[in-house]
């Protein structure tokens, strides 16, 4: 792989970065989202001039989405664990909240990008090969926005019935395709 191609990977960096701190208030919303979008595309650009348009952008999405979810992991913070000092105190009945958020970020998530995926497969005006490859974009770029969003937020029901919503949407558009 050419050093141009791992060169590509400094605004992506950079851009993954500005994304955590903007998550975490350290940066206004605005610039943290705008500087991040350009410098993705950037790092699109520079790997999709070094190694093809193909495998340039499939090469980058990869690697936003291994340094999203990194900086997810990373980012994640703990709840202090509740010590009980009487000897008969009842235990803290509160659950860890990753488990569900993870669930839904991951299935819940998946379904809904595939769900679009297809829709946008077959509602596409290109031709038979474009239009799966077309699919296989929005599924990676709607899978990616879901479940960043769907780890950073904290209304689960709201979310939930956003992610069903889009899965229903994304079916019917497809079988609406080739049923009519």
């Amino acid at each position: 792989m050419p050093v141009s191609a791992w060169l590509a990977l400094i605004p992506l960096g950079i851009a993954v970065t500005a994304l955590h701190a903007t998550w975490n208030g350290r940066l206004s919303r605005g610039v943290g989202l705008g500087a991040s979008g350009v410098l993705i595309v950037s790092a699109m650009v520079a790997a999709s001039q070094s190694l093809g348009a193909g495998r340039g952008i499939n090469w980058i999405l990869i690697a936003v989405s291994i340094a999203a979810a990194i900086a997810l992991w990373l980012g994640r913070t703990r709840k202090p664990r509740k010590f009980h000092m009487e000897r008969h105190a009842e235990p803290a009945t509160e659950w860890p909240d990753w488990p569900v958020r993870w669930l839904m970020a991951g299935p819940l998530a998946g379904l809904a990008a595939v769900a679009m995926g297809a829709a946008a497969a077959a509602l596409s005006p290109f031709a038979s090969g474009t239009n799966v490859m077309a699919g296989l974009f929005v599924v990676l770029i709607v899978w990616a926005v879901a479940a960043v969003w769907v780890a950073g937020t904290s209304r689960r029901l709201r979310t939930t019935g956003i992610l069903t919503a889009t899965i229903l949407v994304g079916s019917g558009g497809s079988a609406a395709h080739f049923l009519l």
